[in-house]
């Protein structure tokens, strides 16, 4: 499945970054987010490992902070910015992904403060990037931009598939339930019942919160339909 190529500028906003991909890995799976400190593995050619992320994602995050643009190399200070040298890794991966048009949805989150470059501070195979609308992030806004953020990665990479877990069996008492008892994380889960009086096996899907561990279940309806009740506070 497509993944989710992540750029940034360590020195400019790797916090931010990490943050970011930390919220969308519990959606998405971490192996297909990709931040080059988390997914090259050491002694790979990050070139060629960038490359093959970029050839497979499904969208491409831009994060920028507020010294994405003037940020000059450590050597030379006083020489051209970063983004002026055609051989700029984060130009390089950027101007890339604008190549492949509407193929590669290209999002642009603003950390930190930073404004949108103007169109006359990016090099010509970026000036593109100066029309996108983006998503702004700060202490305010960050857990429902995060939601925003993930609602429109969805529909181009898709949701991470859980693996289903089986719990445990129980045989139903002679008024049709009787206690379970299994412990699971705190999430939605599906359940399915099967019973030899019924006509069908039948099922759906449950909540766990932390309060509850323990849960009856009941075939009711002629045994043709099933329920499961959360005991709160089960233990």
């Amino acid at each position: 499945m497509p993944g989710i190529f992540i750029s940034y500028r360590r020195e400019d906003s790797e916090d931010s970054t990490r943050a970011l991909s930390e919220s969308l890995v519990p959606k998405f799976g971490k192996d297909r987010v990709f931040l080059d400190v988390e997914a090259i593995k050491p002694g790979s050619d990050f070139r060629d490992s960038i490359e093959e992320s970029l050839a497979d994602c499904g969208v491409f995050l831009v994060v920028i902070g507020p010294t994405w643009a003037s940020i000059k190399p450590d050597h030379d200070p006083s020489g051209p910015r970063r983004l002026d040298s055609p051989r700029d890794f984060v130009r390089q991966e950027l101007a890339t992904a604008l190549k492949k048009g509407n193929r590669l949805p290209v999002i642009l989150a603003l950390v930190r403060g930073a404004s949108m470059p103007a169109a006359d501070q990016l090099p010509d195979d970026l000036k593109d990037l100066a029309y996108r609308n983006a998503i702004v992030f700060n202490n305010l806004n960050w857990d429902a931009n995060v939601s925003k953020l993930i609602d429109t990665v969805r529909p181009q990479v898709g949701e991470r598939e859980v693996p289903r877990q089986q719990v445990g069996q129980f045989r139903s008492g002679a008024n049709g339930s009787n206690p379970l008892q299994f412990h699971v994380t705190a999430r939605e889960h599906h359940f399915k019942f099967s019973d030899a009086q019924a006509k069908s096996p039948c099922g759906g899907t449950f909540s766990v919160s932390a309060a509850q561990t323990k849960f009856t279940p009941r075939m009711r309806d002629g045994r043709t339909a099933c329920g499961l009740d959360a005991v709160l506070g089960g233990s």
